[in-house]
């Protein structure tokens, strides 16, 4: 998944469960403890879509499957 001519990064908000975000912060020290150097949050899940994308179908579905429910935030307004 090459960037593409023209592709800007968008604000995103996505919102994850505690254990997922220690789990992104546990990936960032690891990186930082073994390469020397630590991802960006956002790097971290840019990378996790890519990985994701390049899945068969039945795989997505499965890992959609697995994840936890997360309750929709608070509408505004």
């Amino acid at each position: 998944m090459a960037k593409e001519k023209g592709d800007k990064l968008v604000r995103y908000t996505v919102e994850l469960l505690k254990s997922e975000e220690a789990a992104i912060e546990a990936v960032r020290a690891e990186l930082s403890k073994a390469a020397g150097w630590a991802a960006s949050k956002s790097d971290i899940l840019r990378a996790g879509v890519r990985l994701f994308a390049e899945q068969r179908l039945e795989q997505m579905k499965e890992l959609l499957a697995a994840l936890s429910t997360v309750s929709k935030g608070k509408k505004k307004g």
